[in-house]
């Protein structure tokens, strides 16, 4: 790992750690797009801090498909795309749940988490499955069972 933390001559704190048994390696540390990326900041200045944590080291990027009405997950694809950065160097998470206004876009039926999930992949410009899908609110714990299987 390069960066800020290796010219400070300090030991880096974000060494990559397990995600719990999917053998994926990421920074303990990440970088949200929440009322940032797609609003209230720059376009330009959202490459800039994404680009500052991912050269030391934060693989780690959250977005959800609510964000600025999916515009975070817009920004976020568009910098992957133009730094040319290896995909499988990054761990994009996104949340399912409040889609859109009618009833068919939001919650946790499978035609929107589906729905969901691929109008996410098209925001990022990603056409495999390599990210995290993470749903809020899962309202019992049948529901969670059923979901886990």
């Amino acid at each position: 790992m390069t960066g800020l933390f290796h010219q400070l001559g300090a030991t880096p704190v974000l060494m990559p750690q397990n995600l719990g048994k999917s053998g994926l390696r990421v920074s303990c540390l990440g970088l949200g797009t929440w009322v940032t990326f797609g609003g209230q900041i720059t376009d330009e200045m959202a490459e800039q801090l994404m680009t500052l944590a991912y050269e030391n080291g934060i693989n780690l990027f959250d977005t959800a498909e609510v964000y600025a009405a999916g515009k975070a997950e817009v920004v976020l694809g568009n910098i992957i795309k133009k730094k040319g950065w290896r995909r499988s160097s990054l761990v994009i998470t996104t949340k399912i749940f409040w889609g859109g206004k009618a009833e068919t876009e939001r919650g946790l039926s499978r035609k929107h988490i589906i729905e969901g999930l691929k109008a996410s992949l098209e925001r990022l410009q990603w056409t495999m499955w390599m990210l995290f899908l993470q749903i809020d609110r899962i309202p019992t714990r049948r529901w969670k069972k059923r979901f886990a299987r």
